[in-house]
C-alpha cells in the first residue's frame, strides 16, 4: 500500500512539473497513451473537463473487476494490480499498453474520445482476463458510468 501511495504522489508531481506554465486557459494539456507505444503530450483547443477517476482492479484467477465500464469523455480509468502475479492492461487496437504491472502497481489512461476500447491482460487473456471501456458522450445522468 505504501508503494501505491508513493507511486501516486510521484506520478502527480511529475505530471504537474510537465504541464507547460504558459498554457492558455482555454487549452487543456492531455497526456495519453500513443498508438505506437509510449506516451504523447497534446494540447486541445476544445477543453475536455476531467470528470472522474474510475478504478478497475486486476485480480489473480478472477480477472478485471469490473469487466466493463461506460464513462464520459474526460474520465481517467485507473487499473490497479491487486493480485500477487504480474498483469498487463493492453488495448486490442494499440491505443494503450501498461507493460508489466507488478503487484500493487497502477496504470492510468485518460479517455476523451468516444468509442469502445477492448483490452486484455497479455499473460492471462486466454484465461478470460479481458475488459471493455465504452466512452459515450450521451451517458444518462452524466455520472461517468
Amino acid at each position: 500500500m505504501k508503494r501505491f501511495v508513493l507511486f501516486a504522489l510521484l506520478a502527480t508531481v511529475l505530471v504537474l512539473l510537465a504541464v507547460p506554465r504558459g498554457a492558455r486557459s482555454a487549452e487543456r494539456v492531455i497526456y495519453h497513451a500513443a498508438p505506437s507505444g509510449g506516451y504523447t503530450l497534446s494540447t486541445s483547443v476544445r477543453p475536455v473537463p476531467l470528470l472522474a477517476v474510475v478504478d478497475v482492479g486486476a485480480y489473480d484467477k478472477v480477472g478485471f473487476n469490473p469487466k466493463s465500464l461506460t464513462v464520459l469523455p474526460g474520465t481517467i480509468v485507473r487499473w490497479v494490480n491487486y493480485g500477487k502475479e504480474g498483469h498487463t492492461v493492453t488495448s486490442d487496437d494499440g491505443y494503450f499498453d501498461s507493460g508489466p504491472l507488478a503487484p500493487g502497481a497502477a496504470f492510468y489512461v485518460l479517455f476523451y474520445k468516444p468509442g469502445t476500447y477492448h483490452y486484455t491482460c497479455r499473460p492471462h487473456g486466454k484465461m478470460g482476463m479481458v475488459g471493455t471501456v465504452v466512452v459515450r458522450s450521451d451517458v444518462p445522468g452524466g455520472s461517468g458510468y
